[in-house]
């Protein structure tokens, strides 16, 4: 059922005014004005149509359904947004200024937990998680620049329904939908919050009255504004951030001695990179793990980081299962859902660990000055500035350290695989290499400090260094989308259609995609963030890699990760000193992005082949 809308002020009252859920039969001429302003409702039960689509009556227009074999017919067709009465005035209100042109939306076949994996029935292209990138450019090629498919256990519903637009502009009218409990991507990832269900963490709670569980952290609600207000204070800050990256610079330089020995497992060792530096901003402790692995007071450490990766492997495999999907729902622990709690014992043993020893030298007087600086000790001091557990605001000692063991654990995976990208492509491209390393240089030499400081990092002094993150981000992304949203608040419309709440929309990358960014877009050149360049592609399809949701990984709004700035200053400090210390060479029969091995585990991580690291004179 297709409802007009219009209210009264608009329309001046009579025949349009309210909301309107009925059409007398149109004329020719006037079921072609009466196209505008479509409300799409989609409140569709669990178990019902898979498009959560409704019709309007008979005689007006359908929206379209894309079948298997006729993937491609409307992919790019275009209608109007508005259209003008005879006489050229629109009786709805509209002024020609209002009008645009939308893609028509190709909704793809999906089924039950299954979605639209079964290529067969959905008309899509066969999912290969190791080849992610390719897959969201054929369906787009398939079916536009506008669509809906099922992606089950991170879309809405059993059939995972997922809107997919590569419009930034439209994206961003969900965003601005939302109101004081914003989704977030989290809320999506069900192997996360399960684990934390059956692990008892105490940001989980279950409410006695009416059986709901509510995630704090990883869900929506009062007390996800509670936990995030928390968890962000002394980290995304500008200024909180860059008075870690004294701590996270010296990880890094310590890091940086053990490339040559890990050559042949760089991906590992970027892991341990990650934990070092996160180590650094969270305890204030030099943790050298990267730097030598073997040593017998790593090896927790080490296993730590094991478990974090072999985790996340785990949580993307059972995530994207029906069969886990399924079994989930029944309250039924399989197999591979326990190897994922075994993994989390393991990290939760550790991690708490580390923290209850913090504490005990800290109720002792022990910490040196850069641990009493750190993150955790800064976070248990607002703790216990807390004036009465009455206060809405309230989070307790346990929730405390149930987040900051979070952070600590996806600290690892997250930032080694966008510092795995970064690297890769400069072992792959020697020219953008050695001018990375003059520009690093220099800039090092100019501050003085013999060594990599914030000044240095400041995209004013090194706008090159910034620049190879944003092409490595453009180039491979860790996600195909930059952006996953569901609207929470209120309905809203995207392209001409109206949503319900509860609508999943992606925002999908664009940016390797050679129809939209050029014949160039597989090649990696950071010069393409010029001022020059960026003002040459205004006004062109191209020019939504430069907008604000396509910056960087780490989502928007009141959901962004609220570790990005740290995890930025991380990847900035640690390609930075890999390339102050060494000449990074690919194997010589690796040339391009095709002589790479990929994966979605479940960040799309590069299988770094054997490098060389050459120590620089």
């Amino acid at each position: 059922r297709i409802a007009l809308k219009r209210t009264a002020a608009r329309s001046g009252g009579g025949r349009w005014a309210g909301r309107l859920t009925s059409v007398d039969a149109p004329t020719a001429e006037a079921a072609s004005s009466s196209s505008a302003r479509r409300s799409f409702s989609a409140r569709s039960s669990e178990l019902g149509d898979e498009r959560g689509e409704r019709r309007r009556p008979q005689e007006g227009r359908r929206l379209s359904t894309v079948s298997a074999d006729a993937v491609t017919a409307s992919a790019a067709s275009e209608r109007d947004d508005t259209a003008e009465a005879p006489g050229g005035e629109c009786p709805f209100g509209f002024s020609a200024a209002e009008t645009k042109k939308h893609p028509e939306l190709n909704r793809t076949r999906t089924l039950p937990f299954f979605g639209s994996m079964i290529s067969a029935y959905s008309g899509t292209p066969t999912f290969d998680p190791t080849d992610l990138y390719e897959y969201h450019a054929e369906m787009r090629r398939r079916f536009g620049d506008w669509y809906s498919f099922g992606i089950p256990g991170f879309g809405q519903g059993v059939h995972g329904t997922m809107h997919v637009t590569i419009d930034p502009d439209e994206f961003m009218k969900v965003v601005r939908s939302e109101g004081s409990y914003p989704s977030g991507i989290v809320e999506n990832v069900w192997v996360i919050r399960e684990t934390m269900r059956r692990s008892g963490m105490a940001i989980v709670t279950k409410d006695d009255e009416n059986g709901e569980t509510d995630y704090g952290l990883f869900g929506r609600g009062e007390r996800w504004k509670r936990h995030r207000t928390f968890l962000q204070t002394g980290m995304l800050d500008p200024r909180a951030a860059r008075g870690f990256v004294p701590g996270i610079s010296a990880a890094a330089k310590l890091a940086s001695r053990g490339a040559p020995s890990m050559a042949d497992s760089v991906n590992e060792y970027l892991n341990l990179c990650a934990f070092d530096m996160f180590n650094s901003f969270m305890l204030g402790e030099m943790t050298r793990t990267a730097a030598d692995s073997d040593a017998e007071d790593n090896e927790e450490n080490a296993r730590f980081c094991k478990a974090c990766v072999t985790y996340m492997d785990l949580s993307a495999v059972v995530g994207r299962s029906p069969y886990e999907i399924a079994m989930s729902k029944l309250g039924i622990l399989t197999s591979q859902m326990g190897e994922a709690m075994k993994q989390w014992s393991i990290i939760t043993e550790i991690g708490n660990g580390k923290f209850r020893r913090f504490l005990e030298r800290r109720e002792r007087g022990e910490l040196n000055e850069m641990e009493k600086a750190s993150y955790f000790a800064k976070a248990m001091d607002r703790f216990e500035a807390q004036t009465s557990e009455e206060d809405e605001n309230y989070v307790s000692k346990d929730e405390v350290l149930a987040m900051c063991l979070i952070a600590l654990f996806v600290g690892v995976d997250t930032t080694s695989t966008v510092t795995s990208w970064n690297l890769l492509h400069l072992a792959m491209n020697p020219r953008v290499q050695e001018k990375l390393h003059a520009e690093v240089s220099a800039a090092v030499a100019a501050d003085g400090n013999d060594g990599i400081t914030a000044k240095v990092l400041e995209r004013s002094n090194t706008p090159y260094l910034n620049a190879v993150l944003r092409e490595t981000n453009r180039l491979t992304p860790p996600f195909p989308q930059s952006t996953v949203k569901t609207t929470s608040h209120r309905e809203v419309e995207v392209h001409g259609t109206t949503f319900p709440v509860g609508t999943v929309f992606a925002l999908d990358n664009i940016g390797n995609d050679a129809r939209y960014v050029g014949s160039d877009a597989q090649e990696f050149r950071p010069e393409r963030w010029s001022a020059e360049e960026v003002e040459t592609r205004k006004g062109t399809k191209a020019s939504a890699i430069d907008h604000a949701l396509n910056r960087d990984p780490f989502g928007t709004g009141a959901r962004r990760c609220p570790g990005s700035r740290v995890a930025t200053n991380e990847v900035l400090c640690m390609i930075a000193q890999l390339v102050l210390d060494y000449e990074i060479r690919a194997p010589k029969e690796v040339t391009s992005m095709e002589d790479v091995q990929h994966e979605s585990m479940p960040f799309i991580t590069p299988k770094i082949p054997t490098l060389e690291f050459v120590p620089r004179q």
